[in-house]
This record gives C-alpha cells, structure tokens and sequence, in this order.
C-alpha cells in the first residue's frame, strides 16, 4: 500500500510539472521579469559609478594644471598671496629666479599705481639681521585692502588687526615739489618699523619700509564720518606748540568746557570724550602721549562707582555721533631726539647731576624718558588697540574710527594746516609758533648722552606693541617711585625741603584769603 500510494504521488508530481497551472504560469513571468530589472540596475549603477570614478579623476587633473599654470604666470589670487606668497618668495630668492619675479611684479605695479610708485616698491626689499627672525611680507600683500573702509587713504580698518603681525600704521608726508600733492601717503606694516627702526633712522628711511599711496585728485577726502584730528604731544617735537595752540582754539570755540592748564581732555580720556561731544566746532584735539592711562583708542568709561553716573556716561555716548579720529604721532630720528632732550635738561636745572643720577640706573627724567619717545609711544598705541579689538561690542564706543598716522615733526605746521584741509576742516592757527625753540648754550657731557644710549639703545631696537598692560603699569609706577626719592634726596642736600601738603579745605581758605586781600588792595586803588 505504501509503495503504491508513493508511486502515485510522484506520477501526480510529474503530471503538474508537465502541465502547469495559469497561476503558477503567471508566477514564473514575474520571477522572470524581476531577475531581468535586477539586471539592468546593477548594469546601471556599475554605469554611474564609473562616470563618477572619471568625474574625480578628470577634475583632479584639471585642478593640478590650473595651479601649474598659475606656478608658472605668477598670477595668485588674493587668498593664495596671504596664506603662501611669502614662502614662495622665500623659495624663488634660494631658487636665483628673484630677477624674473620682481620683473612681473614691477610690471604688476606699474599698471595698478603708475610708474611714479615704481621707485618706491624698488625700496621696499631689506634684509633682516641673522641674529633676527622675522617673516618678510612681499610687496604685492602692502596694498591689499583688509577692512571695510574704502575711504582714501585708509583702507584699512583697524578694528580687523588681531596681531603685531599684520598691523599697518599710515605716514604722511610734505610734498617735496609744487606739482605734487600736498600730501604724500605709505602705509608700513609695524613688523617692519619692529625690527628695522633703530637709533639713526631717519624719517626717508621709514617711509621707504612701506608702500606708497596714490589716488589720483588726492586733494581732498570724502569724509563719509566726522574728521577728529587726535595730535600726540610728545617733549622736543614742538608739543609746546601744539599744546598752546590746542588751548587757545579750545578757548576761543569752546568756552563753556571747565578750565585747565592744558587743553580740556588732554590728560583725561574721560574730558576727552565729554570735550569731543561737547566742542562740536573743535576738530583738533591735543592729547598727552606715551601716557598709558590716556587710552582714548580703547576706552570704556571711566572707572566709577557710581552706578547711575556709569549710565549717564553710556547714555550720551550712545547718542555721540559717530567719529574717526585720525592720530597724529610725531617722528623724530632717536639720536637727534635724545641729544636735544638732555640740552633742554641742562637749560632748566643749569647742570647734569640729577640726569647722571637717573641713568645710573636707566631711569628717565624731564624730557629724557625712554617712553615718551615716538616708537614707544606707538608700541602703547598698537597694544592698546589690539586689546579693544578683542574688548566687548557693545562697548558703545568702538563705534569710532581710529587710524595711525605717522608724520615728520620738522613738517609739523604744514602736516597739521594740510591734512585739515584735506579732511574738510577749519585749521588751527598758530601752528607755525616757534615756542622753546630758542635756548641758551651748552648742555650735558658726552658721556651722560653715550649712558643714555648704552641704557635704551637696544630696547629701542627690539620694542613691539604691549600687551599685558597691568605689568607694564606696576613697572613704570615702579620707576616713577625710585626717581621721586632720588629727587627727594638731592632736594634735602641742596637744603630744599618740600612743604607739607596741605588739604583741599586749607588751599580755598588760603585762596580765599588771597582773593579777599587782592579785593581790598583794588578798591584802595581805585579810591
């Protein structure tokens, strides 16, 4: 039975295969069908992949010879030029192939700037002491705007500098001829004032470290902010002038400021900001150089407990028009400064025992200190305006402007009147007085002058901005101490014994007593 009944199933097996059902017909056209789409869809993707895979390489080919024929024309964009031009310069000059590069590059420069900035760039190259490392910017990166400000000459924005080593400072100079310009503009990246400024450079040297700026019809600006003209006065580069003058045109515009023995807001960078919101018709403003509390580029707000006057003071800085204050620094060659300084020294205290005593230990004293000197002072200047680059935005004073222009101090009437003129402001009369410019004869020996140099010639050398501030600060006032009880006791031998302060109360009783006995004699007078 067993047998039979399994001999019967696999006949009906056979009889099923030999004649299909239409379902199960139907069932093997779809499997059919989806072998043959599967197929066709892994003959597409291997397709694809190998369009992709071409894609990839044919591009990759087409990038590396865009790049060699940009190796080989010289032709970089202004992204490439700052991330490697200079390594390439670098390597082009161990190469011996610097002749054919300064040859495109002065082809460069005399269809952008004309053949008159052609001399200039030719002055540009200089080598760097051995004992020095320093990265050379090429000449081609000077010009190449990093701000927003498209306003000639700056067009550079200060608030994009984040390090020494891309800070730019403006000079300015005296037109040499009568067809020239008025003023002759350069930028110079500070890396190179760093390390090439040394004790006799002269004004033509550091100009020539830089690149020349040229506009054509560079007569007059067009002011798209208030122009303020921030002059730092700095010992034996006619501050006496420019402070006098600054107080007779505060004075005359402005008379409703308190009264001071210098110009309204020349030590106090709190008066200075009340002065400029204030004196709307005063637009040149004296200030103390080289004096790191008078920080008016990275301003905040003066230092107060009072809550509601801090709001007051924010508040009318919030509603103070925007300024561009443009910085005037004089220069004056170091050796020249120096010597003139201890002369007027000499002119005061008739003899050189107290200066002696100072540079004893490298101290400074009257006109003769280190940080007032123009190199110092814009190493303060740099550092204070890369801590406000890194400050709060909404400080509501980083909505100034400021720039750094360096100028000759022997050109000072003609740079001041100038670039006022320029910028579309009144001048300021009396820039051309000679005050202190007449002294009697003699001065120090040479040997106090050759102490003061052995003291600061190499500082000078190697000065860059400062940063850390507080330090520098606890420093001075360091000195500062050290040089009071030095002059506290040559005053105790030449028997000048400094009176005892007296307190604010005992000075407006004694004024007071002043004023009623000037009163009586007047009236007996007039009777």
């Amino acid at each position: 039975i067993y047998a039979a009944s399994s001999l019967s199933s696999r006949e009906s097996l056979a009889v099923a295969a030999a004649h299909p059902s239409t379902e199960q017909k139907v069932t093997c056209a779809q499997h059919k069908i989806m072998t043959k789409k599967k197929s066709t869809m892994a003959k597409i993707d291997l397709m694809f992949g190998f369009i992709l895979l071409w894609s990839i390489v044919s591009t990759s080919l087409l990038v590396m010879h865009h790049y060699r024929i940009i190796d080989d024309d010289g032709k970089l964009s202004p992204k490439n030029i700052k991330s490697g031009l200079a390594q390439d310069e670098t390597r082009r000059m161990k190469q011996g192939v610097v002749r054919k590069g300064k040859r495109r590059r002065d082809e460069m420069h005399d269809k952008k700037r004309g053949k008159a900035d052609k001399m200039t760039d030719h002055k540009i190259h200089f080598s760097i002491e051995p004992k020095q490392s320093v990265k050379l910017l090429p000449e081609e990166q000077y010009n190449l705007s990093s701000g927003n400000n498209e306003e000639f000459p700056f067009t550079r924005s200060l608030k994009t500098f984040d390090s020494s080593d891309n800070f730019y400072i403006y000079t300015v100079n005296a037109a040499s001829s009568d067809d020239a310009a008025a003023l002759q503009w350069s930028e110079v990246p500070w890396k190179q004032l760093v390390h090439k400024w040394n004790p006799s450079t002269t004004f033509v040297e550091l100009v020539n470290f830089g690149s020349a700026l040229q506009q054509q019809n560079a007569d007059a600006a067009t002011s798209s902010i208030a122009k303020k003209l921030v002059i730092h006065c700095l010992p034996k580069t006619a501050s006496t002038t420019l402070r006098d003058a600054c107080k007779r045109l505060m004075d005359k515009k402005c008379p409703g400021v308190p009264e001071r023995h210098d110009p309204y807001g020349y030590r106090n960078p709190t008066e200075f900001y009340h002065a400029v919101k204030t004196c709307t018709e005063v637009h040149q403003f004296c200030v103390q150089g080289g004096d790191l509390l008078m920080n008016v580029i990275g301003y905040s707000g003066k230092d107060d407990d009072d809550d509601e006057e801090k709001e007051l003071e924010v508040k009318e800085a919030e509603n103070t028009d925007t300024v561009h204050f443009v910085h005037l620094v004089p220069f004056r060659n170091f050796n020249e400064w120096a010597a003139s300084a201890l002369k007027q020294i000499y002119v005061v205290d008739g003899k050189c025992d107290r200066i002696d005593e100072m540079l004893e230990q490298c101290l400074g004293y009257r006109e003769l200190y280190m940080e007032l000197y123009t190199k110092s002072v814009l190493a303060g200047l740099i550092g204070m305006s890369l801590d406000a680059n890194t400050s709060n935005d909404d400080n509501p004073w980083r909505k100034h402007e400021h720039h750094i222009v360096l100028y000759n101090y022997e050109d000072t009437s003609t740079i001041v009147s100038e670039m006022s003129t320029f910028f579309g402001i009144d001048p300021m009369p009396r820039t051309s007085a000679d005050l202190k410019g007449k002294r009697s004869g003699g001065t120090c020996p040479e040997e106090t002058l050759n102490t003061f140099h052995q003291c600061h010639d190499e500082t000078l050398n190697n000065m860059d901005a400062i940063r850390d501030f507080g330090q520098e600060l606890a420093r001075r006032k360091k000195e500062e101490r050290t040089m009071k009880k030095i002059l506290a006791d040559f005053r105790k031998k030449e028997g000048k014994v400094p009176e005892p302060r007296k307190s604010k109360a005992a000075k407006r009783k004694v004024n007071d007593i002043e004023d009623n006995d000037e009163e009586r004699t007047s009236t007996k007078r007039s009777d």
